[in-house]
């Protein structure tokens, strides 16, 4: 029979520090600390949605698509890493290290986007469980041997292995190549998973966001892209969503980031080293967990941007987005300015030679014509016609022009017919 764990002693003092900068999209947060009167609570952000491991076991006997892994294992980078470049108020960089990742503590949401959890663990001075000897990079075995971030981008690897090919680590190395083991994996990934599962910690990714940029090359090369939707519904066809218990929320909320009745100070830097609470837990099980539902601000979307409601003052140029994280940003561009048109100078006249201003006498300027109106009709309403044509002159007219000259040609006949007869 296995022995009971260790009831999980966490710090107040770490609950508050997490609570305060470990707010990111990728990491399910700690919320801080509780106390009621049967002792101390840890309060965990409730995501709806299910860990990476009930994902893998409702696909057995087929495997997750490898598009899907690929999502939730940068997703989860993007998180490590915002775990990993955390700094104190000084700007001194903390060092934590998850150092227990596996698919149990991935949760995949309902929304399409994995978040890392155990967070708590983090907070633990005594209780911690060791990690899972499948996912530990190989200096986590070994007594006094310094673990940084690439014990994490290890894990990362290793649940990618386990996800994606069904392949279990033996003795901390890849069994098998994974391409000849799994035809639908490319040489390109096992390549990336190689290099992270390196048993020399020196020759893995330096760090998440680098194992994330290489992962997105694979991505990117080989056309194994995945939207959160259709992560999400890679997730409710295997595990449907079910209305989560009722998890009792604690009697005053305004005392949830409280240690002892007073406010927890913020640490200058959250010591990795352990430390005793001066407040035991009251109750056999240590801490109480508890899941309390934060609303979360949602990412921008990673299509069109949305149309403004007013027009802009200059007009924007979209820049295309690197990835699906990140916002099209509008920029301003300067409007076109064309020159204004030249002056068209005008034409200098020359005088006329005097010689012959005799023979062009100025003409003197037609006087206006009146304007013609009817005279009015009693009884009906004055309205507007228009003018009559201008009569025509008979002897200008081209049609009594011609019309004349033919009887005068015809009479002409006549009377020399009448002649000569």
């Amino acid at each position: 029979m296995d022995a009971p764990a260790p009831a999980l002693v966490v710090s107040a003092t770490r609950a508050t520090w997490l609570a305060t900068h470990g707010n990111h999209p990728n990491l399910v947060r700690v919320l801080g600390v509780h106390h009621v009167a049967t002792g101390p609570r840890l309060m965990l952000e409730q995501v709806p949605g299910r860990d990476l491991a009930a994902l893998i076991d409702a696909a057995f006997p087929e495997r997750l698509d490898l598009a899907i892994v690929l999502a939730i294992a940068r997703d989860c980078a993007r998180g490590l890493h915002y775990l990993h470049e955390l700094r104190d108020q000084r700007g001194t960089a903390v060092r934590l290290v998850h150092a227990g990742l596996a698919p149990a503590l991935i949760t995949v949401g309902f929304d399409g986007t994995a978040r890392v959890a155990g967070l708590e663990l983090l907070c633990a001075t005594r209780g911690r469980p060791p990690p899972d000897p499948r996912y530990a990079a190989p200096e986590q075995g070994i007594a006094g041997e310094a673990v940084d971030r690439r014990a994490d981008v290890f894990a990362l690897a290793a649940v990618i292995l386990r996800a994606a090919c069904g392949l279990a680590l033996r003795d901390g190395a890849m069994p098998v190549p994974t391409s000849q083991a799994v035809p639908y994996v490319p040489q390109s990934v096992e390549d990336v998973l190689r290099r992270a599962l390196a048993r020399e910690p020196a020759r893995r990714p330096g760090s998440a966001e680098e194992l994330r940029a290489a992962l997105e090359g694979c991505v990117v090369r080989e056309g194994l892209g995945a939207t959160p939707d259709q992560v999400a519904l890679a997730v409710s066809r295997l595990l449907p969503d079910l209305p989560p218990p009722a998890a009792p929320l604690p009697p005053r909320p305004d005392q949830s980031l409280w240690a002892g009745g007073r406010p927890a100070g913020a640490p200058a830097w959250m010591p990795v080293e352990s430390v005793v609470e001066t407040r035991e837990p009251t109750s056999a099980s240590g801490f109480d967990v508890i899941s309390v539902v934060v609303p979360r601000r949602t990412l921008p979307p990673t299509g069109a941007p949305a149309v403004p409601t007013a027009a802009p003052a200059a007009p924007t140029l979209a820049v295309a987005p690197l990835d699906e994280a990140t916002a099209i940003a509008p920029v301003p561009v300067a409007p076109r300015s064309s020159p204004p048109p030249e002056p068209i100078a005008p034409m200098p006249i020359a005088p006329m030679p005097p010689e012959l201003a005799f023979a062009y006498p100025p003409v003197p300027p037609a006087p206006p014509e009146p304007a013609f109106a009817y005279p009015p009709v009693a009884g009906l309403l004055p309205v507007a016609l228009p003018p009559p044509p201008p009569p025509r002159r008979l002897f200008t007219d081209p049609l009594f022009l011609v019309g004349g000259g033919l009887v005068l040609f015809f009479a002409a006949l006549v009377i020399a017919y009448l002649a000569t007869g």
